[in-house]
């Protein structure tokens, strides 16, 4: 089969048509397969011991393939708040495109209060919302995720717009204390005042999470090339009657390419092995297919959404470097211990974890079926 690689041309131009070049590059890794030939035979889990130089590192995590038959490249542009339905609806706020719905507003109280946020990544793995509480809170985080999904829902978010059925995060504030979900209990004698969660979910488009914008994607906390802020849907909540909800929505503007191909998923996962073996990677909390989204040259309101596999990990950047003895996966307090490593969908090129460089907003080549 024949391919046909193309740059984007990276300068101010007066059609979006026009920011894609074709060039001769080489040719895809062997073996690529489309969206849905990768679902079909879905990696469900990875489930490995690996002997590095210095330790063992077991890794055992879900990996999560959308249920799509295709990958396509699409223009997002950040959905209005005139777009939701508000009239029933008081103290909420917003800058056109993030809005917040607040009762009883817990926000400032909730961020003086507590001195310590036991944070949850979340998947199958290791919530079970039913069971989860915050001290001095009767109510499950089930319930905080349920009444995001109904204000959601009131105020026009259509069913399939967020994945309300698996968060990304939650924090669970509790003075001192930290949550081990595993246990369903907290460490500490500190009693928490506020009961308090927040809990953060992803937008879908074309049946993908759409994860966050590329200058949000380093291996370590960063400024990085830019302020610009990542899709935003969560909601702090102390009870029914006392909530601080926001929305950041995107919608899809325009299908640039419809369907492009992809690597296997054995070309990922050996990118991602030459990191563990070198000591960087030690645990995975999360790995899959999702849209990172980009800049376009002379639109300030729209971004080019491209397939990226995206892994929430413990990572070093120096590989002998020991854990710290505070560390625990589940609450992360290391900036060096948790790191969003992105490798290129159709390549599986890693994605430079530490360049900040202006560079950094470029989007990748991509390749098309002929």
């Amino acid at each position: 089969m024949k391919w046909m690689r193309l740059n984007r041309i990276n300068r101010c131009i007066l059609t979006f048509a026009a920011l894609i070049a074709i060039i001769s590059a080489p040719a895809l890794a062997e073996g690529s397969i489309s969206a849905g030939d990768l679902y079909a035979q879905p990696p469900a889990r990875w489930q490995q011991t690996y002997e590095t130089k210095w330790r063992v590192i077991d890794i055992d995590t879900p990996v999560t393939v959308p249920d799509v038959t295709a990958a396509p490249v699409v223009k997002i542009k950040r959905r209005p708040t005139s777009a939701f339905d508000l009239s029933n609806y008081e103290g909420e706020w917003n800058d056109d495109y993030l809005l917040s719905l607040m009762l009883n507003n817990p926000y400032d109280q909730l961020m003086a209060a507590s001195s310590d946020a036991a944070r949850l990544f979340v998947n199958d793995d290791r919530a079970n919302f039913s069971a989860i509480y915050a001290e001095d809170n009767p109510e499950p985080l089930e319930d905080a995720a349920a009444l995001y999904q109904a204000l959601a829902l009131s105020i026009g978010v259509a069913p399939d717009d967020v994945d309300f059925a698996h968060p990304i995060e939650a924090t669970v504030y509790s003075r001192e204390k930290l949550f081990d979900p595993a246990t369903g209990q907290y460490d500490g004698d500190a009693a928490s005042d506020m009961g308090m969660y927040q809990i953060s979910f992803a937008q879908q488009i074309c049946g993908m999470w759409l994860h966050k914008h590329i200058n949000e994607c380093f291996a370590v906390h960063s400024s990085g090339a830019g302020g610009v802020t990542p899709p935003h849907n969560s909601i702090a909540f102390s009870s029914s009657q006392s909530y601080y909800a926001l929305f950041t929505l995107y919608d899809v503007s325009e299908i640039i390419y419809p369907d492009i191909p992809l690597c296997s998923f054995d070309t990922v996962k050996q990118t991602y092995e030459q990191l563990i073996d070198q000591g960087q990677i030690r645990s995975i909390l999360d790995l899959r297919l999702a849209y990172v989204f980009y800049p376009i040259a002379g639109d300030l309101e729209s971004f080019l959404a491209i397939p990226t596999w995206v892994m929430g990990c413990e990572f070093y950047q120096n590989g002998k470097k020991e854990r710290p003895s505070h560390y625990n996966k589940v609450h992360i307090t290391e900036t060096d211990a948790y790191g969003e490593l992105l490798v290129n969908v159709q390549t599986g090129e890693l994605v430079d974890p530490y360049n900040s460089s202006k560079t950094r907003i470029n989007p990748p080549e991509i390749m098309l079926w002929e």
